[in-house]
């Protein structure tokens, strides 16, 4: 006995033919001719064998629709007995396919060979299953028949449902997100966009869809994206980093980009995903933080005064016993007299270990108490420096301290109290003046008078004009006085510097070459005229050099004077140095108060450099001097280059 089966066709790859195609080709019934056999088909062995142990639904159909064999799972599926569903017809157990659907069915069946489709078919407690049904033809001795093979597919169904369930609710979820969210192909071509990416852009999704993802961002990202891309491509996972994209109105914006590569059932790269999300806003504060730490650094680094930060440590009994250094800014250091990395690290006793105890105890209960406090002010010896030192708690564990150097202000606050002495004493210089200089002239011009009397004896004229030489004397530091007190101001005009210091030389020439004292000069040619009060500048230029030669030969009982004179920027500098016994920093720094002097008592008012300081001070002009003990002195005199706005 042959089969002969037709080739076998689908209604096109991995597709099931559907009820609607099969009434598509629906004919006029009554023209069709019966392909039921009126004698039994013969069933061969093997395909009894096949129907009977498979795991699906099996059964043998007529063109009539009628059951001509059905398998055990056919019948214990559909709940009826072999007998009962060979007397049946496959109309009465499938729901869509009624006598008509099934002969157009069957006419296809004969010219496709096999198709394959899905419908409903019910048991005999009339429950409705979802099967998948593929038809065969089959022509056994001029008689055809089709072999159904059903198969339950009601678990595919709900899991298909599901599915269907859950991408409902994913994509719902990604609608919903305010992250930007859109999926590209290798290409850069956008085929998916969630409501929140299309809305940043100002586009609906059909706009969007299709288009470039690199045409969304700036081009300045583009290598970093194509590099993004090639790395996914050849190992897939997933990069994050930001990036500008453009959005209309408002500029570039700066995004965090989540690039994903999401992989194909092949193990390939199918598609990316990316996932935006605004941070604008954090690169603006991270932008600012930024700034606000530059800003705090540049005035740490470049502040007057000397700053330390502090880490606490506490003892055993939880009181803080030290402290270790965290920072130190330069005017610390330069303040301080260390270095930064000779510091930090280190605890305030390790670095300050000479600390007076007073200040030990002092800053340790400070740091225990989180003060902000003034902790003291003070002389360091070693540093030559006036210092105030502040503390200032910051956040627990950790103080700061400010130091001040204060010496420039005690400095000027010691001027500031000299020029308060000297406006006091003025007044009471101005005051005895006038109540001494009277009698004064009229001692001299009696003692003056006395000594020309003939009648009196040697001696006695001698006295006189001790008298009168006492007097005078006495009257010169009265006049001292009166200009120191009262002042003068400068007539000044046009004159040489240089034509000056001749003159002052051409004084004290003779005295200076009988104490061995030799002068080198070393005057610039062509220095501009300034505009002075001639007989002042002399007056300070001979109480210079007059000291220059009491201290010269009291030290050596001879000397060496060098006398320069140098146009500076735009001054005029005038160098009195001498190689006498030179000056402690001390001394130097009362040498120019009123009263002041080294020499030996009734050698000197010390009032020549004061008044000197005074003079020069009027031709808003500096004087100033420097020296060390055993290296003798240099005075120098700055005045200012006359202009025509001078006058």
């Amino acid at each position: 006995m042959n089969i002969s089966r037709k080739t076998t066709e689908t209604t096109g790859p991995g597709e099931l033919a559907s009820p609607d195609d099969l009434r598509s080709s629906a004919v006029n019934n009554s023209q069709e001719k019966s392909v039921k056999a009126s004698l039994p088909v013969e069933i061969p062995l093997f395909v009894k064998n096949l129907i009977k142990r498979s795991v699906d639904l099996v059964y043998m159909v007529d063109g009539d629709a009628s059951f001509l064999a059905v398998n055990d799972m056919a019948c214990q599926f559909l709940g009826y007995s072999t007998d009962e569903l060979l007397a049946m017809k496959l109309c009465d157990i499938d729901v869509i396919y009624d006598m008509v659907n099934w002969q157009n069915a069957f006419k296809r069946l004969r010219r496709l060979g096999s198709f394959r489709f899905e419908t409903l078919q019910r048991n005999r407690d009339g429950e409705i299953f979802p099967i998948e049904l593929t038809l065969n033809y089959v022509m056994q001795n001029g008689h055809e028949f089709c072999l159904g093979i059903g198969r339950d597919i009601t678990e595919r169904k709900r899991i298909e449902e599901a599915l269907k369930a859950n991408a409902e609710k994913y994509r719902a979820v990604v609608e919903d997100q305010v992250e930007l969210i859109c999926r590209f192909v290798p290409d850069g071509t956008i085929t998916f966009a969630n409501r929140a990416f299309c809305q940043f852009y100002g586009k609906t999704s059909e706009e969007v869809v299709g288009k470039s993802y690199l045409s969304l961002i700036a081009e300045p990202q583009y290598p970093v994206f194509t590099a993004s891309i090639e790395d996914l491509l050849s190992e897939p996972g997933k990069v994050i980093y930001d990036i500008q994209p453009y959005k209309k109105g408002e500029g570039t914006m700066w995004m965090e980009q989540t690039l994903r590569a999401l992989i194909s059932g092949n193990g390939q790269v199918e598609k990316f995903q990316v996932v935006l999300r605004d941070i604008t806003d954090k690169r603006k504060a991270e932008q600012a933080l930024r700034e606000s730490k530059e800003q705090y650094q540049l005035v740490f680094d470049r502040m007057q005064d000397g700053f330390a930060v502090f880490e606490i440590l506490y003892g055993d009994d939880d009181k803080a016993t030290d402290a270790r250094f965290l920072e130190v800014n330069p005017a610390f250091e330069r303040i301080a007299g260390v270095k930064g990395n000779d510091v930090v690290g280190k605890t305030l006793w390790e670095v300050f270990p000479t600390m007076r105890l007073k200040s030990v105890e002092l800053w340790k209960d400070l740091i225990s108490k989180s003060k902000n406090v003034l902790i003291e002010e003070l002389y360091a010896v070693t540093l030559d420096k006036y210092l105030r030192i502040s503390g200032l708690s910051l956040k627990k564990g950790r103080y700061a301290v400010l130091i001040s150097d204060m010496t420039e202000q005690k400095k000027m606050m010691e001027k500031l109290m000299r020029a308060d002495r000297l406006s006091s004493l003025g007044e009471m210089a101005a005051g005895l003046a006038h109540e001494i200089n009277n009698p004064l002239t009229g001692v001299m011009g009696l003692a003056h008078l006395l000594m020309e009397k003939p009648e009196i004896s040697d001696s006695v004229r001698d006295d006189a004009g001790t008298i009168y030489k006492e007097a005078n004397r006495a009257a010169g530091i009265l006049r001292d006085f009166l200009v120191f007190a009262r002042g003068q101001k400068p007539d000044k005009q046009t004159a040489d510097i240089n034509s000056i210091i001749d003159s002052v030389l051409k004084l004290r020439r003779t005295y200076m070459r009988k104490s061995g004292i030799e002068v080198i000069i070393s005057l610039a040619d062509g220095l501009p005229e300034l505009l002075l009060d001639v007989s002042q500048i002399q007056q300070v230029f001979l109480n210079i050099v007059l000291n220059a030669e009491y201290f010269m030969y009291e030290a050596h009982k001879k000397g060496l004077l060098n006398i320069t004179t140098r146009s500076v920027d735009n001054v005029v500098q005038v160098i009195i140095a001498d190689n006498g016994p030179g000056m402690s920093v001390e001394n130097m720094s009362h040498i120019f108060d009123p009263f002041f002097t080294t020499k030996e008592l009734g050698r000197g008012t010390g009032l020549g450099l004061s008044i000197s300081y005074g003079i020069i001070k009027e031709h808003n002009g500096n004087i100033y001097v420097e020296s060390k003990l055993g290296r003798g002195s240099s005075f120098i005199v700055e005045l200012p280059i006359y202009s025509t706005n001078d006058q």
